[in-house]
């Protein structure tokens, strides 16, 4: 699939009204004044989040901007608080595309997909040797 930057100028992530990065992701997608290195760099490390660096990403800067602009947010840097705590997550971006249908002047679907992943942290203590493991 391939997807549209739709003209993104900005987003950023809150959980529990915190928001990550502390500074937003800026973006410019014009080819004159192309910005958009740190959210690229955000990208490349959820690539290698596992150190899968055998293979590692074969998509550029460029091709990552105008096909696939897939953006990564690793909140789990972050204050240890948020693991123990359910909380809210809410993402804020603003698209600076026109998504209106010339013809007929009507809006023009546009769709978000967010994949949200999440790590469980636990602490195995075993009894005499031995241990059972529910999930």
């Amino acid at each position: 699939m391939i997807f549209d930057n739709g003209n993104l100028t900005r987003i950023s992530i809150r959980v529990n009204s915190t928001q990550y990065p502390e500074r937003e992701v800026e973006f410019n997608f014009n080819a004159a004044n192309r910005n958009y290195s740190r959210a690229y760099m955000m990208f490349l490390e959820a690539v290698n989040k596992y150190q899968d660096t055998d293979k590692g990403c074969q998509l550029s800067a460029e091709d990552w901007a105008s096909l696939y602009p897939i953006h990564h947010f690793d909140v789990s840097k972050h204050s240890d608080i948020l693991k123990n705590l359910m909380g809210d997550m809410e993402v804020r971006f603003n698209l600076g595309g026109d998504f209106r249908n010339i013809a007929n002047n009507a809006d023009v679907p546009y769709y978000v997909y967010a994949v949200v992943l999440s790590d469980r942290f636990m602490q195995l203590q075993g009894l005499s040797g031995r241990m059972i493991v529910i999930v």
